[in-house]
């Protein structure tokens, strides 16, 4: 059998009793009695000065990083271009994109799109309309048939109702 300073508690209102009489004793305690002190190098108590004050109100304030995921979404592939693209100004390379991620569309990035009148698939390949029109045919294509999981059904339907029978 063990030995030890451990109380044999039969019931919760013993551990209550015990954690109350224990509290009462702490609280009771003086910073010579071994109480949690601030302790210069050499040892001396540093002196605490003010009031007490709850973490919340003295610790910096850190925004909180907001996560939304969609469950059931694709997730975003990586394409390579076989063409890439490079844009210039003034004779300066100022963007060169040589592989494209599509991801899934949130509802304000098609909203913007076609209120700008700009391409739904350029958006969920990240491009601009300057940049989704300078694509290769052969990047297009490609970009074309592994987008359909991306885009939404109805997006899909629209499209395929607009066309005209001259278009079939």
């Amino acid at each position: 059998m063990f030995d030890h300073d451990a109380p044999n508690l039969n019931s919760d209102e013993q551990l209550d009793q015990l954690m109350e009489t224990e509290m009462q004793k702490a609280m009771q305690m003086k910073p010579s009695d071994g109480s949690a002190g601030f302790f210069a190098d050499d040892g001396t108590e540093i002196p605490v000065s003010g009031e007490a004050k709850p973490v919340a109100s003295v610790a910096p304030q850190v925004p909180l990083k907001r996560k939304i995921v969609r469950r059931g979404a694709p997730r975003p592939v990586t394409i390579e271009l076989q063409f890439p693209l490079e844009f210039y100004e003034n004779d300066k390379l100022v963007r060169e994109i040589s592989s494209i991620t599509l991801t899934r569309p949130y509802g304000r990035t098609i909203i913007e799109a076609q209120a700008e009148d700009t391409n739904v698939l350029a958006a969920v390949c990240g491009l601009s309309a300057e940049e989704f029109d300078a694509l290769d045919g052969e990047d297009f294509m490609t970009i074309t048939e592994k987008a359909v999981p991306f885009l939404p059904a109805r997006l899909i339907q629209q499209a395929q109702e607009a066309r005209t029978p001259e278009d079939q």
